[in-house]
């Protein structure tokens, strides 16, 4: 017998057969992070996992087009391997079509109309014009040298500050390609076609017609999928009277041809202003219903004609919504709403959102209505506890003036009854302060025994604060905070409950007349179970600051925030959340000047305002998006300042885009920019910057100093595609 060799032979990665080496570097063990780093160990790596990161290409920015095109068209394999193309939100920014938005202004098909004439539009810009300022032709051009691509997906773009006219311009070209290939395009946060429907109206009262008419409409598409013949609806565009200025719709026959209108059916529908349509036609808002009055206005601002474009009629076809629907109704005719379109409300529901009128008509009330107001509105969600709603998972309530401190907590006990699949909870123009509203969400949070259900991942509460003017009613005004008085819930959880605890995202807002006089001392703060602020990824705080409880209320068995009336003075060696913190799982933060836990001495000197400020910020080794605004009251603040702005930056080496508002300008804008340029965007590799991954930063609404726009200016040549991937790809979630 051979003796056994003393020496064992140890296989790396790279030793593996290279049909399993693919097998191991794909999406369905890695993620794109983890590939991206495999790809730059070496050659062999980047070979197997580039074309496996280029089949999901994500598009940070539009000056990026031209460089994946010119990637792409270089290397034909990896072109092979693109099967969808993801816009980031950050795609489109303030400045990106100033130079072609007025002349295609003047190019609609008439006056107020939605569409855009394409022949006009080449005849003034010229077709080298558009096909280098556009999106959509570097997209055409993109899917022709890419076979396989399939899906383009919009939905991520931010919506703020951006030109939807220029955006969608050229879609048809588009739009043949993917239809070729049986694929989709959805761009959820803007429509960019239309179609005729049958609905039924409601009356202004909420009740149905003793005969309810079905009457026609015009709905608007936001999302299509030519392999399952199905479009995504909406009505929420009906309302916009800016709507022939500030948007591009494409002829729904350029996008589905006359004779296969038919076979279509609808997949998604989003209706926000279904209660309400028969008040807004009779004051004459429903924008749409002037394209019906006569052919020629149909076809000039819907590019629909009756009798040719399919009637997606509600009457005839039960069922005809296939997918899932999105309802902003009052509860007492939500059934009435979903009857309007046929939808099966318990299983094809997933949100809820309810509209209400805004806080400041009852501060107007005498108190007596006002209680009666209250009431109404406690009364409204009472069936709850006992007609659970099983099958919606996120809930928005528009303004909750009946959310006070006598009633928060019953109602966060008929929620947690009577939503068990909740997870995530929008609460606006709540009529408590917040901190108080939120010790009695740990309900939805981290659920007790005798409330069983999924656990909440996003929560968002804004607090309405009164207008001196009506500082006797609700709460004595810039009283933000809850008194010592005010009782709190019971103790009830297990010692392991905070280890469940499922909350990622967690905004909190001060909203309402009083908060442009909201001085930084009267803001609102909540004290914040550590294990609950460690696990959040995603943190937006408006006139609120948070702080660590002392040890002896931060057990397992603690509530996850506590007013900080309710916490001893014996007891209260609170922590500011700020540099002392280490924030791992956070990558979103937005901060007002107002949440900011400063210290009592303020001073004139800016470097010693720029540290104040810098320590009052939490570590964040995982942040990839920061926003920081200075509020009203702050004035021309000498400690907020656009000398802030590349010491905040450098404090965040994964940081993507950064955005600052209202700073004082002790530095021009021009400055800033060079020197972002110099140190974040000029050192070469760019693993030698600060910040390796940074693509954006804006400083008070001036022109983005945007990464991608530098690096074509320079006309720089990208190596094989590697470092575009890396720039690109990433930025795509795990």
């Amino acid at each position: 017998m051979l003796a056994s060799s003393s020496s064992t032979i140890t296989l790396g990665l790279l030793d593996l057969p290279e049909d399993v080496l693919k097998v191991v570097l794909s999406r369905r063990f890695l993620s794109p992070r983890t590939l991206m780093e495999c790809a730059c160990v070496c050659k062999a790596a980047a070979a197997v996992a580039l074309p496996e990161l280029y089949s999901d290409l994500l598009v940070p920015s539009f000056a990026a087009l031209p460089l994946i095109y010119s990637t792409l068209q270089s290397r034909r394999d990896l072109a092979q391997q693109v099967r969808s193309v993801t816009a980031s939100r950050s795609f489109v920014l303030s400045f990106e079509f100033s130079e072609c938005e007025s002349t295609i202004q003047e190019c609609r098909m008439c006056p107020h109309s939605p569409i855009v004439s394409m022949s006009k539009a080449i005849q003034r810009l010229g077709l080298e014009t558009l096909n280098n300022k556009l999106p959509m032709p570097w997209f055409v051009r993109i899917a022709k040298i890419c076979p396989n691509l399939t899906a383009v997906d919009m939905t991520e773009i931010a919506t703020f500050a951006i030109d939807i006219t220029c955006l969608f311009l050229g879609l048809a070209d588009l739009a043949r390609i993917l239809r070729s290939r049986l694929g989709r395009f959805q761009y959820r946060a803007n429509p960019f076609s239309c179609v005729l429907v049958k609905d039924r109206v409601l009356e202004s009262g909420g009740v149905l017609f003793r005969k309810p008419p079905f009457a026609l409409d015009v709905y608007f598409v936001d999302s299509i999928d030519w392999s399952r013949k199905q479009i995504a609806v909406t009505d929420v565009m009906c309302t916009n009277t800016a709507l022939g200025s500030s948007t591009c719709l494409t002829p729904f026959r350029d996008l589905v041809p006359l004779d296969d209108q038919l076979n279509w059916t609808i997949g998604d529908v989003t209706l926000r202003n279904n209660e309400a349509k028969a008040r807004c036609i009779e004051q004459g808002n429903w924008v749409v219903s002037s394209w019906l009055e006569s052919k020629r206005e149909l076809w000039l601002k819907g590019g629909l004609v009756k009798g040719q474009d399919r009637v997606f009629d509600f009457s005839q076809r039960p069922g005809l919504i296939r997918g899932s629907a999105v309802i902003a109704a009052s509860m007492p005719v939500l059934d009435l709403v979903t009857s309007s379109i046929e939808v099966d409300m318990r299983r094809q529901c997933r949100e809820l959102v309810v509209d209400a009128p805004d806080p400041t008509t009852f501060l107007r009330f005498p108190p007596g209505q006002r209680q009666k107001v209250f009431n109404k509105g406690l009364a409204l969600y009472e069936p709850l506890a006992r007609r659970p709603m099983t099958f919606i998972s996120l809930l928005h309530l528009s303004a909750a003036p009946f959310l006070v401190e006598s009633t928060v907590a019953h109602f966060m006990s008929l929620f947690a009854t009577g939503l068990p699949n909740l997870t995530h909870l929008e609460l606006f123009k709540v009529a408590c302060p917040i901190d108080y509203a939120l010790h009695h969400a740990d309900t939805l949070i981290r659920r007790p025994p005798t409330y069983p259900g999924k656990l909440l991942q996003s929560l968002t509460i804004g607090s309405f604060i009164a207008h001196p003017a009506h500082a006797h009613v609700q709460w004595p005004y810039g009283n933000t905070s809850s008194p010592k008085d005010w009782p709190l819930a019971e103790p009830w959880l297990p010692a392991s409950n905070h280890r469940a605890c499922r909350l990622e995202k967690l905004e909190l807002m001060v909203r309402g007349g009083g908060v442009d006089h909201l001085v930084p001392e009267k803001a609102a703060t909540v004290a914040i179970h550590p294990v609950t602020l460690r696990n959040l990824r995603n943190i937006r705080l408006e006139s609120v600051k948070l702080y660590l409880p002392p040890p002896q209320l931060a057990q397992t068995d603690s509530p996850s925030f506590i007013p900080l009336s309710h916490i001893p003075s014996h007891a209260r060696r609170l922590c500011p959340v700020n540099y002392t913190l280490v924030l791992p799982n956070l990558e979103e933060l937005t901060l007002s000047s107002n949440a900011f836990n400063l210290s009592a001495t303020r001073t004139s000197s800016g470097r010693n305002a720029t540290s104040l400020v810098l320590h009052a910020i939490p570590r964040a080794p995982s942040l990839t998006h920061f926003f920081m605004f200075v509020d009203y009251v702050e004035g021309k603040s000498k400690v907020y300042t656009t000398g802030m702005v590349l010491p905040t930056v450098r404090r965040f080496p994964r940081l993507e885009h950064a955005r600052f508002n209202y700073l004082t300008e002790t530095q021009s804008l021009d400055q800033i920019a060079q020197e972002v340029l110099d140190e974040m965007f000029a050192p070469y590799p760019r693993e030698l910057a600060p910040c390796p991954r940074l693509r954006c930063v804006q400083v008070n609404d001036g022109e983005p100093i945007e990464y991608y726009r530098w690096l074509l200016a320079r006309e720089k040549p990208v190596d094989s595609g590697l470092e575009l991937v890396q720039m690109s790809s990433l930025a795509v979630e795990d």
